[in-house]
């Protein structure tokens, strides 16, 4: 029998994998798959020709190379039929708080992150004994669900996905209702300070970019004004969207105290404004100040990286964590709040 080598890739030859098995193991149902190659063994030939291949669990993978399933086994698993409605799983994500970027956007403390037309589409659950659990839904744009997660536990269907893909770690979730259309890629990572501080950069440049007509716009006002307060105005703006050293943070806060004196501003206010990078500088200091850092000095980073859905008047896209179409500032952040972002 031909192998079905058409396919070009190995990402399109594992998703076609997936599909066959309804995305999940056809043994067990779980969604952490594997390739076992099995017609040839991968040992003596290295090929990702779908025919020869079942997507299977780790578990069920390992005892297939283990002898326990023969050729025939396989062929009736990959040709039998599966509901995605089958699919199950936790994801142990629990921890004591998650720092949740959203296409620019940084969500901590709040209950719902993204509501769309009055709906909660993200939301983040504390329990009684302090642990955070995650919840979302994915629906099509005729309402039905194609998938869920509450406090963690995800499931799929009723509706079948384009694709479905879970990591075997349990430290990711992708699901599309349609190619490039409505879908969710969601990862909760651990990263330290460093790696937290290159995404908020990174996102940070990312508005710089689009703020670039507002600054043509401002250069051309100042060029009517006279020289000495034109060139104020530009130390002030560089200045303030210029991340600053904790000293010179230190130094322009007290400067603020000399001259206005006791004004009703907390400290931890005038530290972010001061700091060149408001939000990275409430993100930061949010996670330190409230558990989101464990003892090794990692961060519980929930990054839903693509996203894709749609409201009753508006369609929600994310694409590689750049926001497109839900609104003009994309770099922000919403502290302790009920929902974060009110779309």
């Amino acid at each position: 029998m031909k192998g079905r080598n058409y396919i070009k890739g190995q990402n399109a030859a594992e998703r076609l994998l997936r599909q066959e098995v309804g995305f999940g193991c056809p043994i067990c149902r779980t969604p952490f798959l594997t390739y076992h190659h099995f017609d040839p063994p991968w040992r003596e030939r290295k090929h990702f020709d779908p025919d020869g291949v079942i997507a299977l669990c780790r578990k069920h993978h390992d005892m297939a190379e283990g002898g326990h399933y023969t050729k025939r086994y396989l062929r009736d698993l990959k040709s039998a039929s599966y509901s995605v409605s089958d699919i199950k799983e936790y994801f142990p994500w629990v921890r004591n708080q998650f720092i949740v970027r959203v296409g620019g956007l940084y969500s901590v403390g709040s209950r719902t992150v993204i509501r769309v037309d009055g709906e909660p589409v993200i939301q983040i659950a504390t329990g009684e004994d302090g642990l955070v659990s995650v919840s979302f839904e994915l629906r099509s744009s005729d309402g039905n669900i194609v998938a869920r997660m509450t406090n963690n536990v995800f499931e799929a269907g009723p509706i079948v996905p384009f694709d479905l893909l879970t990591k075997t770690t349990a430290t990711q979730i992708k699901v599309w209702h349609e190619a490039r259309n409505i879908g969710v890629d969601v990862s909760l990572r651990q990263i330290d300070a460093e790696k937290l501080e290159v995404t908020l950069n990174t996102d940070r440049e990312q508005q710089n970019e689009k703020m670039a007509a507002v600054r043509s716009q401002m250069q051309e006002t100042l060029r009517h004004l006279p020289r000495d307060i034109a060139e104020r105005i530009k130390e002030e703006y560089a200045s303030a969207t210029t991340p600053q050293s904790p000293a010179a943070t230190s130094r322009r806060v007290s400067a603020f105290r000399e001259r206005f004196g006791a004004a009703e501003l907390p400290d931890h206010l005038l530290r972010a404004h001061f700091s060149g990078d408001p939000v990275g500088h409430r993100v930061k200091t949010w996670s330190v100040a409230n558990n989101c850092t464990d003892p090794d000095g990692l961060i519980s980073f929930l990054n839903f990286d693509n996203l894709s859905l749609h409201g009753t008047n508006k369609h929600v896209r994310i694409r590689d964590g750049i926001r497109d179409g839900i609104g003009d500032v994309d770099y922000n952040a919403a502290i302790d709040c009920d929902t974060a972002f009110d779309l």
